[in-house]
């Protein structure tokens, strides 16, 4: 698989993963400073994705992406962790 793309679906999912730990967080404690930030942060860089790949910008360093791709795996714990807190 191309090291641009893992890259930009490791950044997706990181955004959409603050995005579901904010929604989660305002679903049940109510809307919070922390939950609107969350939300704002994982749709901002979802966007930011998005326009990353309509542009063809390349990634140079493969240790980005596997940092990136690191951070993810990292993030997908944690939120699973923090559901299930909550939850």
């Amino acid at each position: 698989m191309n090291a641009e793309v893992i890259y930009y679906i490791s950044g997706t999912i990181s955004g959409a993963i603050l995005v579901g730990i904010g929604l989660a967080h305002a679903i049940s404690e109510g809307i919070t400073l922390g939950s609107v930030l969350l939300l704002i942060g994982g749709g901002g860089i979802t966007v930011r994705i998005v326009q990353l790949l309509q542009s063809n910008s390349a990634v140079l360093d493969d240790r980005l992406v596997w940092f990136a791709v690191s951070m993810v795996a990292a993030s997908v714990i944690t939120a699973i962790w923090y559901l299930s807190l909550i939850g």
